[in-house]
C-alpha cells in the first residue's frame, strides 16, 4: 500500500491592530467635552474590534492546519484505494478495475492473477490446476465479439460437484457498466466447476465447455436477474452480457482469472 504525503503552504497571515483615528485636537486647557470623550471611547473601541477580528482568523488559520493534518492522518491510517487493483490485467483500463472492485463490495482489495490464456495456454486443466482452492475469483472474459464480461465467485474454486450453491456470487458486463445479481431462489446454480469459469444453470455463460477455454457459450438470463422481471433467456438480454444470439457458441479471445490477495 503507498502513501500519500500531503503538503500544506499557508501563506503568512498578518495581524495588524491599527488603533481608530481621533480626529479631535486638543490645545492646553481644553475642557474634554463630552462630545470629544466619546470620540476617543468609539476610536479605542474600533481597536477593540479589528484586534478580535485578527484573532478570529488566526484561530480559523489554525483549525485549518488542523484539518489538513487530520486528512493526511487518515490517508496514513486507511491507505487509498489502488490505482490497478486487478495486477497485471491487460482486459481492463483503471476506471473499470475501480468499478469492479465497487461491485465485490471492498474498494481496497487487491487482485493477483492466477490464470491467464495469454500466459498459460487456454485448456481447461491450466486453468484449474492454477486457480484451484485459491480463495474468493474474479473472471474476466473477452470474445470474437469484443465483449468483456464475466462473474464474481465468493468462495474457492474447487473440483467438486458440478453446480455450487454459491450466495453473493454475480456477473457482470464491463462493456455495458452493469452488474447483474443473482436470482434468490437459484443460488444452487450459481456457479458451475465442471468447466472454466461457469455461471448459472442453463448457462448464463460459460467458457471451457467444450474442452478448451477459447470456447464460450451464453444464454442468458438463468441464475442472473437481467432486470428485476426477467430471468427467461432473451435474445436482448444475450446479445447485452455477450453479444451474441442465445443457445450459440463463440470464440472466446482471452480470458483472465484473478483471485483475491490477501
Amino acid at each position: 500500500m503507498k502513501k500519500i504525503i500531503g503538503i500544506v503552504i499557508l501563506s503568512g497571515l498578518s495581524l495588524n491592530t491599527v488603533a481608530g483615528e481621533v480626529t479631535d485636537t486638543f490645545n492646553s486647557g481644553d475642557v474634554l467635552t463630552a462630545t470629544k470623550m466619546e470620540n476617543i471611547k468609539s476610536a479605542v473601541n474600533d481597536n477593540d474590534s479589528r484586534t478580535a477580528t485578527n484573532e478570529t482568523l488566526i484561530n480559523i488559520s489554525t483549525n485549518s492546519i488542523g484539518d489538513h493534518e487530520t486528512r493526511i492522518t487518515q490517508i496514513e491510517t486507511t491507505g487509498i484505494p489502488p490505482v490497478e487493483p486487478f495486477i497485471g490485467s491487460t482486459l481492463l483500463n483503471q476506471s473499470e478495475q475501480r468499478m469492479l472492485n465497487k461491485w465485490t463490495g471492498n474498494v481496497f482489495q487487491e487482485w493477483q492473477l492466477c490464470y491467464s490464456s495469454a500466459a498459460n495456454g487456454f485448456t481447461v486443466d491450466s486453468y484449474k490446476s492454477l486457480c484451484q482452492r485459491s480463495g474468493p475469483t474474479v473472471s474476466v472474459v473477452k470474445n470474437q465479439f469484443n465483449n468483456v464480461y464475466g462473474g464474481y465467485n465468493p468462495r474457492s474454486f474447487y473440483l467438486g460437484p458440478a453446480y455450487v450453491d454459491v450466495k453473493g456470487a454475480f456477473i457482470y458486463s464491463i462493456t455495458n457498466s452493469k452488474k447483474y445479481y443473482q436470482v434468490d431462489t437459484a443460488s444452487v446454480y450459481a456457479v458451475n466447476y465442471l468447466y472454466g469459469p461457469a455461471f448459472g444453470g442453463g448457462h448464463d455463460f460459460v467458457v471451457g465447455h467444450q474442452g478448451t477455454m477459447a470456447t464460450g457459450y451464453c444464454n442468458f438470463p438463468h441464475s442472473y436477474y437481467f432486470n428485476k422481471l426477467a430471468t427467461s433467456p432473451s435474445v436482448q438480454a444475450t446479445q447485452e452480457l455477450c453479444g451474441s444470439n442465445p443457445a450459440q457458441s463463440f470464440q472466446v479471445t482471452a480470458v483472465e482469472v484473478y483471485v483475491q490477495k490477501n
